[in-house]
């Protein structure tokens, strides 16, 4: 996986894919959201904006809205405390969901950066509507979770598919660890000491599974 290289299914990978509109024109049926005002409507539909919904509106969350925000797409956030989902509307300028399926039936794709335990049934609901999703790391908490995520994963309409969040595919170093490894002017690399100067704090999920 950390490879970057595509995982079981053919749509079901780690590599960047820059979202992309919903071919469908039919937005007919799609759920009401709280809006702020009815220009995001009149923009969504007039200018082909895709529509992104959000579910999980913690730090990691925030980090997703304003990348979001700033490549001008609409957004639609979902949280189990409205309250933080009301926020983040005014803070990023979007709309708030009744709920996560309302969400998914509204959008035209889906990020998700809630707590671990949701991610699984948060993302089988979004592939069952034929959206594509993305979410965040760990993708799911057991092997049995993430066989049945590929197995929705493959059964998805052409257009879903699933993108774990992987920015560690990006770093300069893990791209300089992976040419090493291709580069046969040393040989083959049997062992490779990596000392990062900052520490990433992963107890809060792990300590849930016991990791």
């Amino acid at each position: 996986m950390g490879d970057g290289q595509s995982v079981g299914p053919r749509r079901f990978c780690i590599q960047h894919q820059q979202w992309r509109e919903s071919k469908s024109d039919d937005r007919r049926q799609r759920p009401a959201c709280d809006a702020r005002d009815d220009r995001h409507e009149r923009m969504s539909e007039e200018d082909g904006m895709p529509r992104i919904g959000l579910s999980g509106c913690g730090a990691i969350g925030a980090q997703h809205a304003g990348n979001l925000a700033k490549r001008g797409v609409e957004l639609v956030f979902h949280n189990r405390t409205r309250s933080k989902a009301e926020e983040f509307g005014s803070r990023f300028n979007g709309k708030v969901s009744g709920g996560y399926e309302a969400l998914v039936e509204g959008c035209d794709a889906i990020v998700i950066a809630t707590p671990p335990e949701q991610h699984m049934p948060q993302v089988l609901a979004a592939l069952a509507a034929g959206k594509p999703v993305m979410v965040e790391k760990p993708l799911c908490a057991t092997v049995q979770e993430l066989a049945q995520i590929e197995a929705a994963a493959e059964a998805a309409p052409a257009k879903a598919f699933v993108l774990i969040a992987e920015n560690y595919y990006y770093k300069p170093s893990l791209a300089l660890m992976r040419e090493t490894i291709t580069w046969d002017g040393i040989g083959a690399v049997q062992f490779m000491n990596v000392k990062k100067l900052t520490q990433q704090n992963a107890e809060s999920w792990k300590a849930a599974y016991g990791a």
